[in-house]
């Protein structure tokens, strides 16, 4: 299960966006961010992340950065990182409106 990086933690690098055509965030721009993200760790080692940045205004949140090692692709992690992405953003809008905005 995904787990939240500390603050101080060394965030992993940001993917590739060829398929998507966007502009990868800085470094700078993910250490400004590093608490929306959330990392799966095997052995010590970060297999797979994703941020979750949520927008409050909107009640939305984006599913983005999304990394699997490659040792670790093909194995259904983004599908399991999505449903952790899908209840912490509930659970979130839970705390912050109550159930009746889900």
């Amino acid at each position: 299960m995904p787990t939240r990086s500390p603050a101080n933690a060394r965030p992993a690098q940001a993917p590739a966006t060829a398929q998507s055509g966007s502009a990868l965030p800085s470094r700078e721009q993910i250490e400004l961010d590093i608490d929306t993200f959330a990392v799966m760790v095997r052995d010590g080692m970060v297999i797979a992340c994703y941020a979750l940045i949520e927008h409050v205004d909107e009640l939305t949140a984006e599913f983005s950065c999304v990394a699997v090692h490659p040792d670790y692709q093909g194995r259904g992690l983004a599908a399991v990182m999505l449903r952790h992405a899908r209840r912490a953003a509930k659970a979130a809008t839970h705390r912050r409106y109550g159930r009746r905005h889900t």
